[in-house]
């Protein structure tokens, strides 16, 4: 029997708990880079993100910046 997947919820999320979200099985530290580059590659991403108030840097995201970053690389696994 397979397991069902849980609906993503869109709330506030440390950065760190949502790369782990998008790469999970690696470390965290490792998550975080991942989805960093995964921001450098999309530059359209950063600007959205900076448009509802993200800065690099920043250890926790809203749930406005949760949303555009599942809109623009949808739901993590």
């Amino acid at each position: 029997m397979q397991k069902e997947k849980e609906e993503f919820i869109i709330q506030s999320y440390s950065w760190k708990e949502i790369a782990c979200m998008y790469h999970p099985g690696v470390k965290p530290d490792t998550a975080t880079k991942r989805l960093r580059k995964w921001l450098d590659i999309h530059p359209t991403l950063i600007q959205e993100l900076e448009k509802v108030g993200w800065k690099k840097g920043m250890k926790v995201l809203s749930p406005l910046q949760i949303e555009v970053l599942v809109y623009h690389l949808g739901g993590p696994p």
